[in-house]
């Protein structure tokens, strides 16, 4: 690039000796604004090709990274799909081959394989999931949703998943007599995966707490744990792909949050994170639907 330009420059000042007489000076002062100018137009275009090289090299670099980063969660994914699998498939030999003696140790092993396959579909779930979201194809029904009816379906699903963690998730005792506009399935969805992520990080018998807060139109759901909390440096790309803390030993997928934030925005809400001393809390709103209802009977419990 160098030698390019010395020659563009000597092919525009020409000769500097050329000339004689009055006429040298005046060919000299000529030569030497030409060489000015072409300098100058030499200068900005070999700067501008430096700045296009950077500027390809960063993307490069990013676009290494992506790839590396991508690769390492889709590896860490086909060890999160295998070990619910195998859960499953250790469960029922145990059973067919007899080693189950009595109808409670039958019953344990069967519950056990049924937890370790809900957790194999979640995780199927959020693939899947995040290939329709990519290829714009993902496609929801929104509903009237009665808050304590998801809540309560919440209970029932997170009581074994608590057990297994030797934790204890907490729902609201008061009667919630409001209605979320919603898909049914994909608000559930959303919530257990954030009450899964809490009880996976939190500490043996640390509660996991879950509240539900109605005003200005919308209902926000928040999930609080007491584990180590997110990485600083996580923060900022949390809820985009194959993002994660690598370095944590019950690190998932980089999927699910992913997954949830794209869910949520489709329903017309919100979702975001918020450390605490200890732990974290996530959350998500969800629009109200237009009337409430009149609240009969009790809440759900834990």
């Amino acid at each position: 690039m160098f030698a390019a330009a010395m020659k563009f420059i000597m092919a525009a000042v020409g000769d500097p000796t050329a000339g004689a007489g009055t006429g040298g000076a005046a060919a000299s002062a000529g030569g030497g604004a030409s060489a000015t100018s072409a300098l100058v137009l030499v200068t900005g275009a070999m700067l501008g090709s430096l700045g296009t090289w950077l500027a390809r090299r960063r993307v490069e670099g990013s676009l290494r990274r992506d790839v590396r980063r991508r690769d390492a969660h889709l590896a860490r994914t086909s060890h999160e799909l295998r070990t619910p699998l195998s859960a499953v498939l250790s469960a029922l030999e145990i059973v067919r081959e007899g080693h189950a003696e009595t109808d409670d140790e039958r019953a344990l092993f069967l519950e056990q394989a049924e937890l370790a396959a809900r957790h194999l579909a979640l995780l199927v779930d959020d693939v899947l999931d995040a290939a329709a979201i990519d290829a714009e194809r993902l496609r929801l029904a929104p509903v009237d949703l009665p808050l304590d009816a998801l809540l309560s379906a919440c209970v029932g699903a997170m009581r074994v998943l608590a057990a297994r963690h030797h934790g204890e998730v907490r729902f609201p005792q008061s009667p919630q007599p409001h209605r979320v506009r919603a898909d049914p399935r994909r608000t559930s969805q959303v919530l257990f995966n954030l009450i899964g992520n809490a009880l996976r990080f939190s500490p043996p018998g640390a509660p996991v707490e879950v509240t539900v807060h109605v005003g200005g139109g919308r209902a926000r759901f928040e999930v609080r744990d007491r584990g180590p909390g997110v990485a600083e440096h996580v923060r900022p790309r949390l809820f985009e792909a194959f993002v994660g803390d690598e370095g944590a030993p019950n690190a998932g997928t980089g999927l699910g949050l992913h997954v949830a934030r794209q869910l949520v925005e489709q329903m017309g809400g919100a979702i975001g994170h918020r450390p605490e001393r200890p732990g974290a809390t996530f959350w998500f709103t969800l629009p109200l639907a237009r009337e409430p209802i009149v609240a009969s009977g009790s809440a759900p419990t834990a």
